[in-house]
């Protein structure tokens, strides 16, 4: 995903989460976007939250339109809920990612698409 406004916004809302400087290139951003596009809210996607946030505990939950720190061993990454989708802002810095976290960020995917695909909307990715 690139550098625009809106990712720069989350990169910033994930550095303060996660105590890192707010530098584009140590971060990367998945986004997921309802097909057709929709509303992602826990209002619209109540279902496919509640398993997220079973998901995600002990970390969360996530509050609606909101984010929170995922940790995994000594790894973070940021969930964050918005009505035009979910993202997963995660930290890279100067290290390779460890297999624990891409494994949590798979599994996280996995989840939101398996909720999604048997309860409305089916996910794609961003560009």
């Amino acid at each position: 995903m690139g550098t625009d406004a809106s990712s720069q916004r989350s990169i910033a809302r994930a550095a303060v989460l996660l105590g890192k400087i707010a530098d584009a290139k140590d971060f990367t951003i998945l986004k997921l976007l309802p097909d057709p596009r929709g509303c992602c809210c826990f209002h619209c996607w109540p279902h496919t939250w509640a398993a997220i946030n079973d998901f995600i505990a002990p970390d969360g939950p996530i509050p609606d339109e909101g984010d929170v720190p995922i940790h995994v061993g000594e790894s973070e990454y940021v969930l964050e809920c918005h009505e035009s989708g979910p993202e997963i802002v995660v930290y890279l810095g100067m290290a390779t990612a460890s297999i624990a976290l891409i494994k949590s960020v798979v599994d996280l995917i996995a989840v939101f698409l398996m909720k999604r695909a048997g309860g409305g909307s089916p996910l794609s990715f961003a560009d």
